[in-house]
């Protein structure tokens, strides 16, 4: 196996940016959920659900809170947007102390579920 040295132009979020253009990016004509059209569509659960996009993607938030001075209590959004955001963030967390726990929570249950609202 052989490894490259890194670019030392690169940067985590350079490097997300080029993943985001390259995977979540496209051009063309998009009929939108509101009934209009679009000639771009993006879709970031193409680089956050993504091994390298999400390790950027943790990278790079988690940097960002810091630099602000954040203290979140949590992190999230819609389900399927930001469940892959929260969990790379809070993987990327671990990488100093102390981590910052995400809870993950529902706004209500499925039908026939034993899950809790908040895990």
């Amino acid at each position: 196996m052989s490894f490259s040295r890194p670019d030392p132009r690169s940067n985590p979020r350079t490097d997300l940016l080029r993943i985001l253009a390259q995977k979540s990016f496209r051009l063309g004509e998009f009929k939108l959920s509101s009934g209009g059209t679009s000639d771009y569509y993006i879709d970031c659960r193409s680089t956050t659900l993504d091994a390298k996009g999400s390790r950027l993607t943790g990278e790079v938030f988690t940097e960002e809170i810091r630099q602000r001075g954040w203290k979140p209590a949590a992190i999230g959004g819609l389900t399927m947007g930001a469940d892959p955001i929260v969990t790379a963030v809070s993987v990327s967390s671990t990488m100093s102390a102390p981590p910052e726990p995400q809870p993950c929570k529902r706004s209500k249950l499925p039908a026939n579920s034993d899950s809790k609202l908040s895990e």
